[in-house]
Formats: structure tokens, sequence, C-alpha cells
């Protein structure tokens, strides 16, 4: 996601509808074979790769993906299209919902019957909501006519993971990276303000006091926009480290212990929410942010690249998505990204429905829309041109095949700069390229994550929200009122908490919980 994503990888990210996707993290017993099993085709389906001939008719696949389009959609999308016009007799439209529609425009777009091809989903995007309800085809049949190399280069495990009922409604991406959450912080003035090493929710107040003292034009963490509530991931790391997210219930979300996955906590009945909430109530009236935080439409990463805040919510691959940019724009600048809950924590693997593409169930071309994914996930020049742009004009490799600009090109003015253009969900492990200049921390911190993770005992579970929806609305309805004044300390937590929980209570929470518990249940007596 990927993520805030991905605002990047994740601008995504991210609400905290987000947040629940990376915690909801991976698998149980199906984890540890993530990193050893053979690609292999699924269960009954040949092994060997279709031949099909390219179609005499012509045809326009209309595709969805989040974010917004970039600078130079258009030259790119024509050199994809020459390609794909000799291959598979077929031009590909790309439509974008914008981060700040996706919650609306999405399933609105899914039940308005509206014939397009192609759309995006992950865990963390209406996959458990819009599958159940066929808003998605069913893969089974076509994969092995119309994509052979995808079923037999997908890891059999992400296949798993794309089941709804039984079938698969998903092609999934192969590189997954570990999902750690943190922030991105100006290293140079921690250092120019002799603040100590940031590991704990203590040494990062320590910061901001000292930014809000010494820096008057800087507002210390300009929290907004679409990823606001992710600063609530730190909530529970500091008590539990294997708290893991349920996702399926947007804005309102269950938590659980990995110990006791039959136990489930909305984030404000978690362990140290309390201590937690008392320390924003404290930020907020320093002036950490913003009194209009909730209002504010900015995200925090823009504020922190423009210079006037020091800290920014960023996973591992935004962080690394975005350190060259920075630095291009400010080389005196000197960066550090931190994890929640410290490095020694160990965290949940990732799942590899974390970004992927489903077809539209109403497609017109569905056959070809697998064509084009083929493609798209199995030859490196439509990889390399969906995810890098036009040689020459928005890359070039070293001899290494490491990227890197072109020469007189920053990365501020690249009119497409890598995964801009919103391809994750066809994103592959073998065609995925680094940066020549990537970000010194990175391969060491991605080692170092990718040595302490463990298997999440619900990666695979995927909630039917259909037996509480009208519950569910309006619980996320009582979140919004009560709730996120409480994330922002924008009230006495003291009075707000047992009033939010007294109005969550009335809006039918219990219902969801109980609904949730026994599907959790079921899932994991079939999944022992």
């Amino acid at each position: 996601m990927r993520r805030t994503k991905r605002i990047s990888s994740a601008a995504v990210l991210l609400s905290l509808t987000l947040a629940i996707t990376v915690f909801t993290g991976c698998s149980t017993t199906n984890t540890s074979k993530q990193t050893t099993v053979s690609p292999k085709p699924m269960e009954g389906q040949k092994a060997t790769e279709a031949v099909v001939t390219k179609p005499e008719k012509e045809v326009e696949l209309t595709m969805y993906l989040l974010g917004d389009p970039p600078k130079d959609l258009e030259p790119v999308m024509k050199e994809v299209n020459k390609k794909l016009k000799n291959d598979i007799n077929a031009t590909l439209k790309i439509n974008y919902i914008s981060w700040g529609d996706q919650n609306t425009k999405y399933p609105l777009l899914l039940a308005s019957g509206e014939k397009f091809d192609l759309i995006y989903t992950s865990n963390w995007a209406f996959f458990q909501q819009e599958a159940p309800k066929g808003a998605f085809m069913a893969l089974d049949d076509l994969l092995p006519k119309y994509a052979p190399k995808t079923l037999k280069e997908t890891p059999a495990v992400a296949w798993e993971q794309s089941k709804v009922n039984g079938k698969i409604y998903m092609t999934p991406q192969t590189d997954s990276v570990p999902g750690g959450q943190g922030i991105m912080i100006r290293e140079d003035l921690r250092k120019k303000y002799n603040v100590p090493s940031i590991k704990t929710l203590d040494d990062l107040g320590v910061y901001l006091e000292a930014v809000k003292k010494n820096e008057p034009d800087m507002i210390p963490y300009n929290i907004g926009g679409v990823d606001k509530n992710n600063i609530t991931y730190w909530a529970f790391k500091e008590s539990k480290e294997n708290w893991l997210g349920v996702g399926g219930t947007g804005s309102i979300p269950f938590f659980y212990d990995n110990d006791h996955p039959d136990k489930l906590l909305t984030l404000y009945e978690t362990p140290g929410f309390n201590k937690f909430a008392d320390r924003m109530k404290d930020w907020s009236s320093k002036g950490y942010w913003s009194k209009s935080v909730l209002s504010n439409q900015t995200n925090a990463k823009d504020s922190f690249i423009n210079g006037k805040s020091v800290v920014a919510y960023m996973n591992l691959m935004n962080a690394k998505d975005e350190y060259k940019k920075i630095m291009d724009k400010h080389p005196d600048w000197e960066l550090d990204w931190i994890i929640y809950g410290g490095m020694d924590k160990p965290i949940a693997r990732s799942s590899y429905i974390v970004d992927g593409m489903a077809i539209n169930a109403k497609a017109a071309n569905p056959e070809r829309a697998l064509m084009l994914l083929e493609l798209l996930r199995n030859n490196q020049e439509y990889y390399d041109l969906t995810m890098y742009g036009i040689k020459g004009k928005n890359y070039e490799l070293t001899p290494e095949g490491r990227l890197t600009l072109p020469a007189g090109l920053s990365a501020v003015d690249n009119g497409l700069a890598p995964e801009a253009l919103g391809g994750w969900g066809w994103r592959v492990k073998q065609f995925v390229r680094e940066a020549d200049q990537v970000w010194p921390k990175y391969v060491d911190t991605k080692k170092k994550l990718e040595g302490n993770l463990y298997d999440a005992k619900l990666t695979n579970f995927i909630l039917d929200t259909s037996p509480f929806k009208a519950e569910l609305a309006a619980v996320q309805g009582v979140v919004k009122q009560y709730g996120e004044p409480i994330n922002f300390g924008l009230v006495d937590p003291q009075t707000a908490l047992p009033l939010l929980n007294q109005k969550l209570k009335e809006a039918g929470l219990e219902k969801i919980r109980e609904e949730m518990a026994k599907q959790v249940a079921q899932y994991l007596a079939t999944n022992k």
C-alpha cells in the first residue's frame, strides 16, 4: 500500500483503513511457505503454457487505478498502445480515482454497472468488500488460457490469499516488501538542536518540543490529508508489538492479539490507548500540529517536503521512494526513518494481496484484460514502460541495470517518477529495478526487517460485512465525530473516551464484534 503507498506506495495511505492492511500482515499456516514455495499452477490446472493467437477484433480496454495521473501519462500510454496494438490488438485507457475520492467513488463505480475492464484492488482497497459481492470476475478458468505465465510464476500462497470462497478474484503482486510503518524526520534539525536519537514516542516528543521552540515558522508535525490517522499506529505498538488489524471495517478498525486472535478489540479498547490519548492531548495543547487538523487537507508528507514541518508518516517503501526526490530538492538536509516501536520489535509478514488487479464482473473483454496483465507482468519492456516511463525521457539505466535520471533532468521535474503511473497491482519481483542512488538506509533496514518477521494468524481472513452493513455505517460516523478528535488531542480523553464508547455501543458495535468473532472462529477452525 504500497504504499501511502503509497502515496506512492502508500499514499496510501492512508487512512486508518490502510493501517489495517499493513497490520493484517500475513499468514498462519502458509506464511512459512512464502519464501520457499515453488511457483506452480493451482491444483487441477495445467502447467503448460497456452498458446493464444492474436485476436482479429481490436478492442479498447479501460482500467481504473488509484491516485492522480502523472504528467507524462499521455506519451507513456502512446508507447504502450503501440505495443499492445501489435501484440494483442488492443489499446488501453487508464482512468484514476483520486485518493480523496476513493472511499466513495470506488464502490459507486462498481455498483454503477459501468463496463470497464480492470481495476486496482488490495486488502486495503476494497478487495474484501467487493469480491464477496460479485463485483469482480472469478479468474480460475481464464488464467490457464489467457495468463499461463502469470499462473505459473506467481507463488501458490499468493493465489491462496487471492481467493474468496474458493475462487481467485485478483492477480496479486509478487514483490512483498516488509510493511514497516514509521516516520521520516529532519535528522539535520534533530542534530542541530541536540535532541537524542528517536526510538519512542517520548523521544519524538522531545524533538517536536525543540522544533516548536526554535523554528517559529514551522508546524512541527503538520498532520492532515488522507494519512492523518496513521499516528495511531504507535498507540498500540508501544504496549504490545503483535497487535494486528482485521481488515474490512474501514474507519472503525478492530485489532487482535496474535497470540489470541479470537479476542477482537477496537482501537480505543487496545491496551495503552488511554495513555496514548493523554499524550496526544498534551501535544495538541503545545501546538505540535494545527488546531484545524481535522479539516487540514494537506498531507504531512507534502508539508514535510515543502519545509513546513519536520515529521511525516511513511512506510518503508514510501521512504525509499521519496528519499531521492527530497534530497534533490533539499540537498542540504539530512533525513532519517524510524519504525514505530523500534527495529528490535518483530513485524508481521506482508501479504501478497497488498496490491493486485481485478477484472470487473461486467467487463466486456475479460480475456483480453488478462492477456494485458500477462504482458505487464511477464515482459520487461511493458513493465519498464508502465513502471518507469520512457527510457531516455523519464529514466536511464546504469550498467548494473539500476535506475537513474537522464542528464539534465531532476527528480522533481520528471513527468513520471518510478511507479507514479500507479501500476503496483502488477508489480513482480523479477522486474523491479532499484534506484542507482537508493536511500542509503533502505537496504540494511529491509534486510533487518526481513530477518525479524512473524506470521499473523488472520492474514488470509476475509470479513463479510453484509450481516452488519447498517451498523458499520453508523459506527463509522461515530468514529469520525467522536473518535478522531481524541486521536489528535482536541478533546479531554477522560470524558471523551467514555462518551465515544457509549456512542459506539448505541450504534451497534457489539453486533459487529459478535459477527466478526463468529467469522474469525470459523476461519481459524478451518485453517489450523
